[in-house]
């Protein structure tokens, strides 16, 4: 990658030097890619996208679940360590 432009002038140039890099044809071919996967968007109601959400739910779930099992050990490694002293 690049280093940052050092001012917003120069920033303006590489973009629009990376913009004109970018033909009709790759244009066309974004577009006809994005118009069919709006339609499987449209057909389907997002039914084939709604996994991701859940998905995530689910990692988050599991984050807690794995955090809390964590703090109990720790407690109960507090209260040996307790009895011992």
């Amino acid at each position: 990658m690049p280093p940052l432009p050092a001012n917003l002038l120069i920033f303006a140039t590489v973009i629009t030097a990376a913009v004109a890099l970018i033909g009709r044809d790759m244009l066309t071919r974004v577009w006809n890619e994005m118009d069919y996967r709006i339609d499987v968007c449209r057909i389907t109601k997002g039914g084939h996208i709604e996994h991701l959400g859940r998905e995530r739910e689910r990692e988050k779930e599991e984050k807690k679940k794995k955090k809390k099992e964590r703090k109990k050990e720790r407690k109960k490694l507090r209260d040996f360590l307790s009895l011992t002293a």
